[in-house]
């Protein structure tokens, strides 16, 4: 509209992100290999929810990068991540654990680091522990934090008190000291007779993999905000607009056009389009 002043029917906007969608298929996304033998490879994994004419439903969102990728920026020395790659689909675990696993084994040579971070759900744990028994899985610091906020909550009623606690706790949270968090949080809430039996009970089940001292004594990162950034710019700023509701086939068609742009490998779609389209004009020749 801007440089010819044609003006597109929005049915045909639909009819064309529908048509390019369907032409990638089950393309899986290419992932670039790094040289760099020292770099840790990082996934993230994530559900977020999109409105479609069935109700809300489920997209599942993965994020691949390396430290490489990794940039300090600004005076405050803000981490920044120059490059991912993306993957999603409203698909159950299963099937997405399957094409997740796809790009994890082009992208991760043996012998290489793979850190795992993401919020503690059962579905992702369980992927971890049986695919990749060898990488090392980080549960979020902010969601194991924010449990044991919770806690102090219901626990400590006045507020000055509260901060003061969660201050500490969260001190040796960092400190690697999750089980003695664990264990003063049931004694105080036995003097005052409050039950926060799940919340011990998720502290307890993710220790082992909330041993912040040593991931932060190897520079690793321990916070999954940048999965949580992935869900606003790969699929809610597009997806979420404002009396927006999706039909399954365009949510699919959207998606794979979603995570290659925002992957900034554009270049698939075109190549794969292209070739597609080559093919037809040579075969009607």
């Amino acid at each position: 509209m801007r440089f010819t002043d044609i003006e597109i029917n929005p049915a045909q906007y639909q009819r064309m992100v529908q048509y390019y969608g369907d032409e990638l298929g089950d393309m899986i996304e290419v992932v670039p290999q790094t040289e760099s033998v020292t770099a840790i490879h990082y996934t993230m994994v994530d559900g977020s929810m999109v409105l479609t004419d069935d109700g809300w439903k489920e997209v599942k969102l993965g994020r691949h990068f390396t430290s490489d990728d990794i940039q300090k920026v600004g005076r405050e020395k803000r981490q920044e991540i120059s490059c991912s790659t993306y993957h999603a689909q409203m698909v159950d675990s299963d099937s997405f654990i399957a094409s997740v696993d796809r790009i994890i084994e082009r992208a991760v040579h043996k012998g290489y680091e793979h850190v795992f971070l993401n919020d503690g759900a059962i579905w992702i744990e369980n992927w971890i522990r049986e695919n990749h028994p060898d990488s090392i899985s980080i549960l979020d610091f902010w969601h194991g934090e924010a449990h044991v906020n919770d806690a102090v909550k219901i626990i400590t009623p006045e507020s000055k008190e509260q901060k003061k606690l969660m201050a500490a706790y969260k001190e040796m949270m960092l400190e690697g000291k999750v089980l003695g968090v664990a264990a003063l949080l049931e004694a105080n809430a036995k003097q005052v007779g409050k039950d926060i039996g799940g919340i011990l009970q998720y502290l307890r089940r993710n220790a082992y993999r909330m041993e912040y001292d040593k991931y932060r004594e190897r520079g690793l990162m321990i916070g999954s905000g940048a999965i949580e950034a992935a869900h606003r710019t790969v699929i809610q700023s597009r997806m979420k607009l404002s009396g927006q509701r999706w039909a399954k086939a365009g949510v699919d068609a959207m998606l794979k056009l979603r995570v290659r742009y925002e992957s900034k490998r554009w270049c698939e779609v075109k190549n794969e389009v292209f070739k597609v389209n080559f093919k037809c004009l040579a075969n009607a020749a």
